[in-house]
């Protein structure tokens, strides 16, 4: 009976670490950024089905406006799938698993995003480090602002408008 009631408690802390993360976006500064530039009409050339994650990240980014008519685009863009680069160390999950999560811990994470402008038959390649890292902790199984996408975008955003 002991040795079920050991097995439920792993499952019940697991489960809340499950929920307990959220992501930041680095350096500070890009948190808060908007887009205040006039937006410039563009059309992906991939397939809608594929790079669901990676168009998902460029919409949320508020860089263009997104059309579904290739005419009616000023830009055509085509994108690759985003990498992910550092590894990060799992070490710090015995450390929070010990004080049941009020320990914090960070993942720190480099994504290599990566697409081409194409104007006028010219193609411009943009690629870029995105620092998006995953914070573990209790208390974040409280806070449902949990999307990597966003977060991404909003880090394309910030290396967009530095590497103009």
């Amino acid at each position: 009976m002991k040795t079920i009631s050991k097995i439920v408690l792993g499952i019940v802390i697991m489960s809340l670490f499950n929920s307990c993360y959220t992501y930041k976006v680095f350096p500070k500064e890009y948190r808060n950024l908007t887009n205040n530039e006039p937006k410039k009409v563009a059309f992906i050339t991939n397939p809608a089905d594929s790079l669901k994650k990676e168009i998902s990240i460029l919409q949320s980014s508020n860089l263009f406006i997104f059309s579904k008519d290739s005419t009616a685009a000023e830009i055509k863009i085509k994108m690759y799938p985003i990498k992910k680069g550092k590894w990060s160390c799992g070490q710090g999950t015995i450390i929070t698993m010990i004080t049941i999560g009020q320990v914090p811990i960070r993942f720190s994470d480099i994504y290599t995003f990566s697409f081409d402008e194409i104007k006028k038959d010219v193609a411009v390649k943009r690629k870029y480090d995105l620092k998006v890292s995953q914070r573990i902790w209790f208390w974040d199984m409280f806070v449902f602002n949990k999307h990597f996408n966003k977060k991404a975008g909003k880090a394309l955003l910030g290396e967009y408008e530095n590497n103009k």
